[in-house]
C-alpha cells in the first residue's frame, strides 16, 4: 500500500534520459511552477534536518541531482555551503541564474570524483529513481547504483549522513537502494513522512558513512567487474590476473581498502607482476 501512490504517479524517468527530458523549455516550465518549487523546498528542508548537522559552524553539502537549485537555496538558508551535481545543462543554467551555490555537470549514475572526506553531508531530492532503470548506454541499475554509492561513500567524511529523497515504484526498488548503499559502507534505513496520506507521502533513505573500507573496496571491485562485463571485456583474460591479485594491486595502491598510505614497496612488486601478465597475454 505504501507504494501505490508512487506507482500511480507520473514517471518521467521512463520517458527517456534526464538530460533529454529536462530540455531548456522543460527546465523553464519547472522553474516557473510555484507549487513544484514549494514541494521541492519542503523536501530539501526535511532532508537537511535529517542530516543532523552539528551547530556552530557552516558545513559543505553535496546535492546530487541538484536540478534547478532549490536545494542549494535551502542549504544556504541554514548557513551552509552547497556543491550541486546534475546531468541536465538546462537545469544547471536555472540553478546558476538564482545563485544556488556552485554547480557542475555530471551523471550521478556514472559516479563522481571529489576528494575523499570532502563533504559534511549529502542530499538528493527526486533524483535517485532515475538510477533504477538502465540508461542509454545499457548500464543496468546495479552498476549505476554502485557507481553512485561508491563515489558518495568516498567523498563523505566518516560519521556524516546522506539523505536521499526518491519516488520508488515498489518495495523491491527501495530494498535494492538500501542494499547497494550498505555494500558501499553506508548504513541506515528508510523514513516515510505522512505514511497514511495518499498525496503527501514521501520516502527518504537516511544513511550514515561508517568506517567500512573493506566493504567499499569490494564494492569498487564489483563495479569495475560490471563495467568490464558490459563492455565485453574480462580483466582476468586480458591480464592473466586473478580477482585476488587484482584486489592486492588496488589495496596496495591506496585506492581502496583499509590502508591510509600507499604501500609503495608492495605496489612496485605487484605492478611488475602485472606488467609481466600483460606482456604474456599480448603474446597469446
Amino acid at each position: 500500500q505504501a507504494f501505490e501512490v508512487a506507482r500511480a504517479m507520473s514517471r518521467p524517468e521512463r520517458t527517456g534520459a534526464p538530460e533529454q527530458f529536462y530540455s531548456t523549455a522543460e527546465a523553464k516550465k519547472y522553474a516557473a511552477n510555484k507549487r513544484m518549487n514549494e514541494v521541492q523546498m519542503h523536501m530539501a528542508e526535511r532532508a537537511v534536518d535529517l542530516l543532523q548537522l552539528p551547530g556552530g559552524k557552516p558545513a559543505l553539502i553535496l546535492d546530487a541531482g541538484c536540478g534547478s537549485g532549490v536545494g542549494g537555496q535551502v542549504v544556504a538558508s541554514y548557513g551552509h555551503f552547497m556543491i550541486g551535481l546534475d546531468i541536465s545543462q538546462a537545469m544547471l543554467e536555472v540553478a546558476e541564474s538564482i545563485d544556488a551555490g556552485d554547480v557542475l555537470k555530471g551523471d550521478m549514475g556514472q559516479g563522481f570524483r571529489f576528494r575523499g572526506g570532502s563533504f559534511d553531508g549529502a542530499i538528493s531530492i527526486s533524483a535517485l529513481q532515475w538510477l533504477l532503470l538502465p540508461d542509454e548506454a545499457q548500464r543496468e541499475p546495479e552498476e549505476r547504483l554502485l557507481a553512485f554509492f561508491t563515489s558518495l561513500s568516498r567523498c563523505l567524511r566518516s560519521g556524516s549522513r546522506a539523505v536521499l529523497q526518491l519516488y520508488p515504484e515498489d518495495a523491491e526498488h527501495m530494498d535494492q537502494v538500501v542494499a547497494v548503499a550498505k555494500r558501499c559502507g553506508l548504513f541506515g534505513g528508510v523514513v516515510v513522512d505522512f505514511p497514511n496520506s495518499s498525496k503527501a507521502k514521501k520516502f527518504f533513505v537516511v544513511l550514515q558513512r561508517q568506517s567500512a573500507d573493506k566493504d567499499l573496496a569490494q564494492a569498487i571491485f564489483d563495479l569495475r567487474e560490471l563495467q568490464e562485463q558490459r563492455l565485453g571485456k574480462s580483466y582476468s583474460k586480458r591480464t592473466g590476473m586473478s580477482r585476488r591479485q587484482r584486489m592486492e594491486v588496488m589495496r596496495a595502491s591506496g585506492a581502496v581498502g583499509g590502508k591510509k598510505r600507499r604501500d609503495t614497496k608492495k605496489l612496485a612488486v605487484l605492478k611488475k607482476k602485472l606488467g609481466a601478465h600483460k606482456r604474456r597475454a599480448g603474446r597469446t
